[in-house]
């Protein structure tokens, strides 16, 4: 009997024990699925870090290509403007020397009216004396033919002398139309100039966006790095409880959930990388477009500018032709006022007889 009941006892004592161990068994079970949920939980959040970690990087590379693009497309525009005032000094010198030599004809022309208005005077004074010299006497015929011959040598100079002057007025009336087309040209530089500068601003507004976006995401990626890295921490942890309470269940579910992962990630990293190589080759092909429609219109402009150098060179030409015709004209007036000279010396000398 004693034994019996030592017996019940023990099976007592056994059961109950048992029962603690189900009881155990059951919650060590419970804790171990919360556990791993909160692995896989924790693995997600992992997973979507490191993927925004991924477009963040792709992010930061996309900007600062971006950045160096503006710099270096700041960098030609500069250099074409620096180019242009050049251009637009040289050609305000142009206009200068277009002036003075204008003014100069133009004081020319003056001259020659002058010299025309005394021509006809003088012709005037002759047609008198002409007539006098018939009602004084007919002796001296001879001497009026020769001064008719004189009389009809200085009208057609006079006539010369007027078919220049006229010529010499188209001449300024061309060269003003040539400096009213260099004032417009002016004009174009001056405004393709400005734009370029709006165009810099513009380009200096949306560097310094950049850089800001830059700054806020480097703080960003900062935090993210410092988050990744405390949940990285309490995984490790977690990890390490884990393995403390069920190592082979965890080992095969490690390796269950680790290659599905896997499987997963290298899926997106894919997807990812194809995304990136799409967006290089837009990018490529804009790029290229772009400096396509830069080269053609770097092509045009010297084209225009060697344009505008022949014309100038040609309008330098017709001024020192205009200066070297004016120079022979001026060479017959002299000789023209000299003939005068001895003409009157002439009829003095005759008059005093």
């Amino acid at each position: 009997q004693t034994r019996s009941i030592g017996y019940c006892d023990t099976i007592q004592n056994l059961q109950h024990q048992t029962h603690e161990f189900e009881f155990m068994k059951r919650r060590e079970n419970n804790i171990i699925k919360s556990e791993e949920h909160n692995n896989i939980r924790l693995e997600r959040k992992q997973l979507m870090l490191r993927h925004n970690r991924l477009k963040l990087d792709n992010r930061i590379h996309y900007l600062t290509e971006q950045l160096n693009h503006i710099m270096k497309k700041n960098q030609t525009n500069e250099q074409i403007i620096t180019i242009n005032n050049i251009r637009l000094k040289d050609q305000q010198n142009k206009i200068t020397t277009i002036k003075i030599a204008l003014k100069k004809l133009i004081h020319l022309n003056n001259n020659f009216e002058k010299i025309l208005r005394e021509n006809r005077f003088i012709r005037i004074d002759e047609q008198e004396k002409l007539r006098s010299i018939k009602q004084i006497s007919f002796r001296k015929r001879k001497q009026l033919i020769t001064h008719r011959k004189r009389l009809h040598i200085l009208s057609t100079n006079e006539h010369n002398l007027i078919n220049k002057t006229i010529r010499n007025s188209f001449e300024i009336i061309r060269l003003n139309s040539i400096f009213h087309n260099i004032n417009s040209t002016e004009k174009y530089f001056q405004s393709m100039v400005r734009n370029k500068k709006t165009e810099l601003m513009k380009r200096e507004k949306e560097r310094t966006s950049l850089s800001r976006y830059l700054r806020d995401h480097n703080d960003r990626i900062h935090f993210l790095s410092k988050k990744h890295q405390l949940i990285e921490n309490e995984l490790a942890s977690k990890i390490d409880h884990y393995q403390l309470l069920d190592n082979n269940l965890l080992k095969q579910n490690c390796a269950q959930i680790i290659i599905s992962n896997r499987k997963q990630h290298v899926i997106y990293l894919y997807e990812q990388k194809l995304q990136v190589l799409n967006g290089i080759d837009t990018k490529n092909n804009q790029l290229e477009s772009l400096s396509d429609n830069e080269m053609h219109r770097i092509i045009n402009k010297t084209h225009e500018n060697e344009q505008l150098k022949l014309n100038i060179h040609n309008l330098k030409q017709q001024i020192i032709n205009a200066i070297s015709k004016n120079k022979r004209h001026l060479d017959e007036y002299s000789l023209l006022n000299e003939k005068i000279r001895l003409y009157t010396q002439l009829n003095d000398i005759y008059n005093q007889q």
